[in-house]
């Protein structure tokens, strides 16, 4: 499938995945490779002023939210993914690549689209059976809003007009609105969606009938 073309924003947020070659695990221990993933995310908030608002490393990829005040994605995923996979790779004498061909990355224009993103990635370790809750999963910044941890990074919130469909500011809050799963078949059409060339799309136009989940959901 040809690699959708890269829309450059400045104000609205981006959903990134990368995976890692052939689908395997992380080649170093997860917790070493979460370590050098959040001190690269340390360094590109304060280099390019990348705007974390979420980020979830599963057993052999990544989900990350952001937004490039600058209109910079191609600069700022150059960064994060050179820097990781030659750390990476260096920590086990291996030479090559790292990810499994380009990232991908989705504009992100709608606040019921941030909403159900968001819920996609915190959510994506249960639904992927690795744990029951997503309190268990030690790999994403849920931890922090939860106040489990302090942060590696600067956690930032979504821009004016992407945050009115989720949940208040308590920890109690957060953990309702994620408790409850997806629809499968809605789960199921969000993952195939965030593969495809026309999720911008196909995303937009569902928010716009109100197809995407609700604060209530």
């Amino acid at each position: 499938m040809p690699r959708s073309l890269l829309i450059r924003s400045d104000s609205y947020p981006y959903h990134i995945t990368a995976r890692v070659n052939h689908r395997e695990a992380w080649p170093i221990p997860i917790d070493r490779a979460w370590s050098i993933w959040c001190r690269e995310l340390h360094l590109a908030s304060c280099f390019f002023g990348f705007e974390i608002h979420a980020f979830v490393m599963m057993p052999n990829h990544i989900h990350l939210l952001g937004t490039t005040p600058d209109a910079d994605l191609g600069r700022v995923s150059l960064h994060l993914m050179k820097r990781t996979s030659q750390q990476i790779l260096a920590k086990t004498g291996r030479k090559g690549h790292l990810y499994g061909g380009p990232h991908h990355r989705n504009l992100i224009l709608t606040d019921a689209y941030f909403a159900t993103a968001l819920k996609y990635v915190y959510r994506n370790p249960v639904e992927a059976r690795i744990c029951k809750s997503v309190t268990e999963y030690e790999y994403s910044t849920l931890q922090v809003i939860l106040g489990n941890r302090p942060p590696e990074f600067p956690l930032a919130p979504p821009r004016a007009g992407l945050s009115s469909q989720l949940p208040s500011e308590t920890p109690a809050d957060w953990l309702e609105w994620l408790a409850e799963p997806f629809p499968h078949k809605l789960r199921d059409q969000i993952a195939s969606d965030l593969r495809r060339k026309s999720a911008l799309r196909i995303l937009s136009e569902r928010s716009s009938r109100r197809l995407l989940p609700t604060p209530d959901f």
